[in-house]
């Protein structure tokens, strides 16, 4: 691993040369770094991490072989190992994003929400509560059948005190 004034490169790393590191960061091998992104202090990526043009990383850790998409932002968030966020994606303060999850277009999470692995964040979802149960949330409210969803997981008191309103 090389050492450039607290900016530690693993092997075989490409970074575009209108990418931005502030220091303290850590890139592990194999990892790929866009045009004009982000890297600010103290981020962690480890190996195999593609970050995708025009993203911005901020205190962050973001495991092995996660692919973040083109203007998304992340700040002091931790991704785990494999996830996969397309384009326009924030992920904000203290949030989790477990293992192997999707994270669609212009989806937010917000602060402190822990999402457990294996899930998928529909497009422009804003995410308020941490997911736990369940396979995926919708961004829509009504479907052909009126709602649906997992009692307490979907379904929370919250979102119906929401659809009262």
């Amino acid at each position: 691993m090389i050492n450039k004034n607290g900016i530690y490169i693993g092997k075989n790393v490409e970074i575009h040369p209108s990418a931005k590191l502030t220091a303290p960061v850590v890139i592990g091998n194999n990892c790929k770094i866009g045009k004009n992104v982000e890297l600010q202090e103290y981020t962690v990526l480890g190996e195999n991490v593609v970050i995708d043009d025009n993203a911005t990383i901020k205190r962050s850790i973001i495991w092995q072989n996660t692919h973040i998409g083109p203007n998304s932002r992340i700040s002091a968030g931790i991704l785990c190992y494999g996830n996969n966020l397309k384009s326009n994606v924030s992920i904000l303060e203290e949030a989790v994003i477990g293992d192997e999850c999707q994270i669609k277009d212009r989806a937010v999470i917000k602060s402190g929400v822990k999402i457990w692995p294996n899930k998928i964040i529909q497009t422009a979802t804003s995410v308020n509560e941490s997911i736990i149960w369940g396979t995926k949330v919708s961004r829509t409210l009504f479907g052909k059948t009126g709602i649906t969803g997992e009692m307490n997981v979907e379904i929370t008191p919250e979102y119906v005190a929401k659809l009262g309103l």
